[in-house]
């Protein structure tokens, strides 16, 4: 403890720079070493940590050891060698190097845990508020970095990766949340509306977690505390918005909102599809029965078809009459169908549950994930077709594609309602879905990357239907109403010009033209070609209904 007439200054903990905590070469350490410093109001570290009745007494001179003076620390050298600060977001790596450094001919290294110099990619892609920003690929997450310049090394600079500090943030999973985040493992998934229930899920063992006496009510309690010191704060979507134009926001975005919670791994889902992993299509000949989706409880016999032949109830000749009288194709003709009217159900359930909740709450980051997963959905079950029916003369049904490009069941018209809901200015007193929506926030001015990748899907989307062609290689003739909710979309988001054509939003459509591009016949070059020209109408502050460029026979 430090008192000055500033105030006081206090460090407590134990930080201990032994080889218990440090590790030699090759060995990890194994002790948690930290302390934490606080400044306070001068005078009151004394009483707070209650220290008066111990400082009061007099200490004798002579009872203290001699003052023995040391060598001089080389401060101005330390100083040279100081590395600067390192953040890794994802993959977006800020270096905000020390000050007066030529940073024209340095070359950053990174290392593992134990030292190792990890193999890496290290790619500028500008600078901001004096932080250098990097593009950074690699196969582990760094822990140390360091700079390399005219024959001078820095000592190594600990590497903050939020990633890591998000997971530990999380809390413990229960069972429930086990089983549920089970389900996004199993490569052989695709996008459909059992990722809703796993949301739904999730969103119940966080609510268990925040009840009275469980250990979420203390998380609560403190995020209250940090809005009450106001270094976090909720604003609507609006506000955020606004805020950041004028404080100078950055173009690039912000970690994820979801990265501290499970709702993650989702997210880390549709990340995947649109990207490393290649979905399955799910297609079943006539002469086998559907694969069932895998919903494992963890409470299921190993051995479910001997358990099953056990069981008289089900062995039984009439059970086996029954199912015989039901032909195989009539069986996938019902459930094409019952998948096709559950993708339309659920979009209008989505539709009013969601108005009737914004009634009551504000709505949040885990609504723009469902909603990305809807929109997802719905392009996943899509087709260029005009007419789609069951089973086709090749005898093959697909339950991947259920979705027709015409008619009120087509893949079109559902999106098309859910950008409107969330983003068209109807008149009377219904408002958009996006007024509803609000986001906490720590002071910065950055979009949070989830955001970015929701809004970046919604652009895809309704690019896609401006510029899909069916079956005959004819563009569809879009209504006055379709017309007007690409401009809305683009006005109500209000990303900047450096966003909206920035990396995410263009990985985003990479990976969507690859996964859903051919099936809903829907050009890359026709796509992205569109975004850039509602970016220039929304930048130019055009309001007109702006017809898409396959409609006039742009090319």
């Amino acid at each position: 403890m430090a008192e000055t007439n500033g105030g006081d200054c206090v460090l407590y903990g134990s930080a201990n720079c032994t080889t218990a905590a440090l590790g030699r070469a090759g060995t990890l350490g194994h002790n948690e070493e930290a302390c934490l410093y606080r400044e306070m109001e001068s005078g009151q570290a004394v009483n707070t940590l209650g220290l008066e009745t111990a400082l009061s007494s007099e200490i004798a001179l002579v009872d203290l050891p001699p003052y023995a003076p040391a060598d001089d620390i080389p401060l101005d050298d330390l100083e040279r060698r100081l590395p600067g600060r390192f953040d890794l977001c994802e993959d977006l790596l800020r270096w905000l190097p020390p000050a007066g450094l030529d940073t024209a001919n340095v070359r950053l290294e990174f290392f593992d845990q134990v030292g190792d110099e990890l193999a890496c990619r290290l790619e500028q892609i500008g600078m901001e508020k004096g932080a250098l920003l990097f593009r950074f690929v690699s196969q582990e997450l760094p822990h140390f970095a360091r700079f390399r310049t005219y024959g001078t090394e820095s000592s190594l600079g600990i590497v903050v990766v939020e990633q890591a500090i998000h997971d530990a943030q999380r809390r413990a999973k229960t069972k429930g949340v086990e089983n549920a985040l089970a389900l996004l493992e199993d490569e052989e998934a695709f996008e459909g509306l059992w990722l809703l229930e796993v949301i739904q899920k999730l969103d119940a063992a966080e609510q268990v977690s925040r009840a009275p006496g469980g250990q979420g009510r203390v998380q609560h309690r403190r995020e209250k505390d940090l809005h009450k010191q106001g270094s976090s704060e909720v604003l609507t979507y609006e506000q955020f918005i606004a805020g950041r134009k004028v404080a100078g926001a950055t173009s690039q975005p912000a970690g994820s909102h979801l990265a501290a919670t499970h709702h993650e791994s989702i997210r880390g889902f549709l990340n995947a599809l649109i990207g490393s992993r290649n979905g399955q299509i799910f297609a079943v000949d006539d002469d086998a029965e559907p694969e069932q989706p895998r919903f494992s409880l963890g409470d299921e016999t190993a051995d479910g078809e001997s358990a099953l032949e056990q069981d008289a109830r089900f062995a039984s000749d009439e059970q086996q009459t029954i199912a015989a009288r039901v032909p195989v194709e009539q069986r996938l003709r019902r459930r094409w169908w019952d998948t096709q009217r559950s993708i339309v159900n659920a979009v209008d359930r989505f539709i009013a549950t969601l108005h009737e909740e914004a009634l009551q709450r504000p709505l949040g980051v885990v609504d723009l994930l469902r909603l990305r997963v809807l929109l997802m959905v719905v392009l996943g079950a899509g087709s260029k077709r005009s007419f789609l029916q069951p089973v086709e003369s090749n005898g093959v049904v697909s339950l991947r594609e259920v979705l027709p490009s015409r008619g009120e069941a087509s893949w079109r018209r559902l999106v098309g309602r859910l950008l409107f809901e969330f983003f068209r200015k109807p008149g009377g007193s219904k408002v958009p879905l996006i007024n509803k929506i609000v986001l906490d926030v720590d002071g910065a001015s950055a979009l949070p990357a989830d955001v970015v990748e929701c809004w970046a899907t919604c652009y895809w989307a309704a690019c896609a239907s401006r510029v899909a062609v069916d079956e005959d290689n004819v563009p569809y003739k879009p209504s006055v109403a379709e017309l007007r909710i690409a401009p809305d979309l683009y006005a109500s988001t209000r990303l900047l010009p450096n966003e909206l054509l920035g990396d995410l939003v263009k990985k985003v459509f990479d990976g969507a033209c690859d996964r859903y591009g051919e099936r809903l016949g829907v050009s890359t070059t026709d796509v992205v070609r569109e975004h850039e020209r509602l970016v220039a109408a929304y930048r130019t502050g055009s309001c007109a209904p702006l017809v898409p460029s396959s409609a006039t026979g742009l090319n």
